[in-house]
């Protein structure tokens, strides 16, 4: 059982604009394991406090990652703008789930130590991932961690224990990215407790890991751009010869005084990790351009920051690695890989990291298909290569109250940039004939091709 009610109390919260925006904080126990409840673990919370006077139940935001914090998320004008429109009706809530950024224990890990030959073959990347697990998996054990609870099924009991420590019949939920993935466990386990739910993309029970086919798609759709913007007229096919050649022979890179050999298996996996968000893929242009010539001043950057991005939570690999991937599915994943320019390496390190964070597999029925009468509004963007349009689309037909908001031009990091966005979600949860049929933000803008030698 959750805590009876939460107290909350006056907090600000510094943006990134530097502003302070005025909010109350709480933090919820909950049982770690359950659903025996011997450990204890405190998931942190802030609320918007709604400003309207029409009020819907409270409506709860789920960050993605898995692994990210949505109090963190919040401090992004992006996202905030989006929280202040939905306060007109509702509460708003920002729950750091379990084992993410403010709430304890926060399963956080340091970026992997590469050494020289690290990044030139996707065994040796793997090797240092599964190398820092052995090494940090048992320090979160003697603490009496309970890792194969870090999981979709146990985060979304949390938020039926959520939902009676607010003292509410029902909530709501926006699930972004993997947070929508969390949303449609909870529809599974508790549809009783839900008024609405609104999906920042469409992570199904089945989609945790990637489709090959659905990366290709998305890598046309920007070769195409790249077309239109740079004259550059084949993206694809200069990739795959960038490719080749590191296969044959590594690139070494200078990165911050180190040298590093980066093989083909590294360039396609930060490709991977780029062509889904704005903020990333108008630079791939220019990357392969400069690789064909020999070039590696951007992605001596690149890989530096790839390699940062794994100081992320063991939370990641244990929660993905719990929700997993029907026989089916992988099979599929595994026959279309080696037609697409990028092959397997979007899910990459899995399914092999569970050699050194095991997860708690989840099983079949987790996976299946699900059917709800929840009212449902999906946002898809038509380039958001990790959750796509068809993805939603294929799965919608067992939501008979559920419907999709295409937003053209939008990517994976840009589904509540636009202001009919923010309409659309505040129309849903409060129940009102919609009006915003379909949205569109400008053509994102690649970056300009270096004149290289």
């Amino acid at each position: 059982m959750a805590q009876a009610s939460l107290r909350f109390s006056p907090a600000q919260l510094q943006t990134k604009d530097g502003s302070l925006l005025e909010v109350e904080r709480a933090e919820l126990e909950v049982p770690e394991t359950r659903p025996d409840g011997r450990r204890r673990i405190r998931l942190r919370l802030v609320r918007l406090p709604a400003t309207g006077e029409h009020r819907c139940p409270p409506i709860v935001f789920l960050a993605g990652g898995p692994g990210d914090s949505a109090i963190f998320w919040a401090r992004y004008p992006q996202f905030l703008r989006a929280f202040e429109a939905l306060r007109a009706i509702a509460d708003v809530i920002l729950l750091d789930q379990r084992g993410c950024g403010e709430s304890e224990p926060n399963l956080k890990l340091p970026p992997p130590t590469i050494a020289e030959g690290t990044l030139e073959s996707e065994e040796s990347f793997l090797r240092a991932l599964l190398r820092q697990a052995d090494e940090l998996r048992p320090g979160f054990e003697e603490q009496g961690i309970d890792l194969g609870a870090y999981n979709a099924a146990d985060s979304s009991d949390d938020l039926a224990d959520l939902a009676d420590a607010l003292g509410e019949d029902r909530i709501s939920l926006v699930g972004y990215s993997y947070g929508s993935h969390l949303s449609l466990a909870t529809i599974r386990r508790h549809r009783d407790r839900l008024h609405r739910v609104a999906l920042c993309g469409f992570e199904g029970p089945d989609d945790t890991l990637k489709l090959p086919s659905n990366v290709q798609l998305q890598m046309q759709r920007l070769a195409e751009i790249a077309r239109g913007q740079l004259g550059l007229d084949d993206l694809i096919g200069l990739m795959e010869e960038v490719h080749d050649r590191l296969e044959q022979a590594p690139l070494e890179v200078d990165v911050g005084g180190e040298r590093w050999r980066v093989g083909a298996f590294a360039v396609r996996h930060l490709a991977s990790t780029w062509m889904g968000v704005s903020n990333r893929f108008p630079a791939l242009p220019r990357l392969f351009v400069e690789l064909s010539k020999g070039h590696t001043d951007t992605l001596a950057g690149a890989v530096s920051r790839l390699v940062k991005s794994y100081g992320r939570p063991a939370t990641f690999y244990l929660t993905d690695g719990a929700s997993g991937c029907s026989a089916p599915r992988w099979e599929r994943i595994l026959g279309e890989a080696s037609a697409c320019v990028l092959r397997n390496a979007v899910n990459f390190p899995f399914p092999d990291i569970a050699r050194g964070w095991p997860p708690k597999d989840l099983g079949d029925g987790f996976r299946a298909p699900l059917r709800s009468d929840v009212p449902l509004l999906v946002v898809s963007g038509t380039l958001d290569g990790n959750t796509p349009p068809l993805q939603a689309r294929e799965q919608l037909v067992g939501f008979p109250n559920g419907r999709q908001l295409m937003v053209e031009n939008a990517a994976h990091n840009d589904m509540l940039v636009s202001a009919d966005v923010h309409r659309a979600l505040v129309e849903h949860f409060a129940d009102w004939e919609p009006t915003v049929s379909r949205a569109a933000l400008p053509e994102p803008q690649f970056e300009p091709l270096k004149v290289v030698g």
